[in-house]
This record gives C-alpha cells, structure tokens and sequence, in this order.
C-alpha cells in the first residue's frame, strides 16, 4: 500500500458474527497491517447459530457479540458495528428498512472501500443474499462513492479443506454446520481477483476459533492444521459488485496485485 493511502477505510458488511473470518479475515487482517481502518458491520447478532458450550440460550447473542470483538481484535479491525436484526429474518426484512440502516452506518464512517457478500450468499445462506443488494444501493448513496467488492469461496475450497481434514482425522464432521461443502462457491460469480492472505493464516485461524460457540471438537475448522488452513483457505476470492456506479479499481486490487 501506499501512504496515501495509509488510512484509507474499509468497511466490511456481513450478516452474522463468524462471516467476516471464514470469508475475508486474511484480507481484513492484511488492510489492517497496511495502516486501514477496518471496520466490521454485521447485521445481526448471530442468535439462532449453534451454541456449543453456552448453557443459557438467552445468553447466545451476547456470547457471539464477545466472540466477534475478539476476532475483529485478532484481525485488526477498529470497531464493529451491530444493526441488531434477528438472526434467520433478513430475507423477510423490509429492504428499504435494511438499506437505510446499512446507509446510516456507512456515512459515519465513510469508507473507501466496501466488502460484502455476492448475490450467492458464499453458500446461498438466506440471510446473506438478502444483505447484498441493500448494501449495494446503501453504498451508492455515499460521495464520493467507494469500490464495493464481494467476496465469494473460490470453488472446491471448502470441499477440499473437509476432505483433507477427514483423512488424518476420520470422525470429523464431513461439513460445516451441516452444509454440504460443495455448495461453498457454487453458482457464483467467476471471481476477478484472488487475494493471497497466507502469510497471516495463523490469525485467520484464530479468529475463526474465537467463534468457539460455533465450532464442536469435531468440526474442521476447529480440527484443520495451519498447512491445511493455508492450502485451502489460503486464497481468498472477489468480484466487482455486479451494479454500475462504483470505481472500477480499489483496494482489493490492491492487494491483489492488480493495481
């Protein structure tokens, strides 16, 4: 990066505490190495996830918020912010209501470059297809406008980190919270750009494992290697928002070497 752009901003908008590892924690980490200011928005509180280990289910969505903080701290995000819909209900949610409410946040805090999910929803999660469009059009209202990108799983990732992970350890879960692995990608934009965030693979790793609710003894992301993270979740992959009016070229090109 360069130092003008020392402190750019980056706000990354996703549904539920967890997403922002899985999908793009090496690329948050990377902006926050480079001087960015990261800052994570996520549309709810991640209450109808699993809950391992948490005894009160009252007590969920306060767990995940905590289990969020500590992720974004490991990654070097600065704040995260909650918009505090309920889990499960985005696709029922007013889209306006939800655009407004992103739109709010992104004018505080101004970014240059906005990261969220495709219109596959990473795996076709209700609630994540329901949040791209309304990000879309919350980040047209910003001026100047930022380069919005979202990221999608680069085909085979998921599919091939189980697989490995079932070959050195054979009662491991054979999904990720019973999501088949292929769906992770399928039907998805070709990504544009594929960012290389191995070298902070072990902080990726770890926050992904501050989700602790979420992942069993028995689940691969808590029973993966560093060498299997780094070879299947190594690379991290993005297309352009699919709408007109935004910079053809940000940060993410950046980091992809194609800027």
């Amino acid at each position: 990066m360069t130092d003008s752009a020392a402190r750019r901003g980056l706000a990354v908008v996703l549904a539920h505490p967890d997403d922002e590892s899985l999908a793009c924690g090496g690329t948050i980490a990377r902006c926050a190495d480079s001087g960015i200011r990261v800052t994570l928005i996520c549309a709810t509180r991640g209450q109808r996830g699993p809950a391992t280990g948490v005894h009160d289910s009252a007590a969920l969505p306060d767990v995940r918020a905590d289990e969020l903080e500590r992720a974004a701290h490991l990654l070097g995000a600065e704040r995260v912010r909650f918009l505090d819909y309920a889990d499960g209900m985005l696709r029922w949610t007013d889209p306006a209501r939800l655009e407004n409410d992103i739109a709010r946040v992104l004018l505080e805090e101004r970014p240059h470059d906005v990261v969220t999910f495709g219109r596959d929803g990473l795996y076709w999660h209700p609630d994540h297809v329901a949040l791209a469009d309304p990000v879309f059009r919350a980040a047209l209202r910003l001026r100047p406008r930022p380069a919005v990108s979202c990221v999608v799983m680069p085909p085979g990732a998921v599919a091939g980190l189980v697989a490995a992970v079932a070959r050195r350890v054979p009662h491991i879960e054979r999904s990720l919270w019973g999501i088949a692995p292929e769906l992770f990608g399928h039907g998805a934009l070709a990504p544009e750009r594929v960012v290389d965030v191995r070298q902070v693979m072990r902080r990726k790793a770890d926050a992904l494992r501050c989700h602790r609710s979420q992942l069993a003894d028995t689940h691969p992301l808590a029973a993966m290697t560093l060498e299997e993270a780094s070879t299947w979740l190594g690379f991290e992959a993005f297309h352009a928002a699919p709408v007109e009016g935004f910079p053809s070229s940000g940060l993410i090109d950046q980091l992809a070497g194609l800027a």
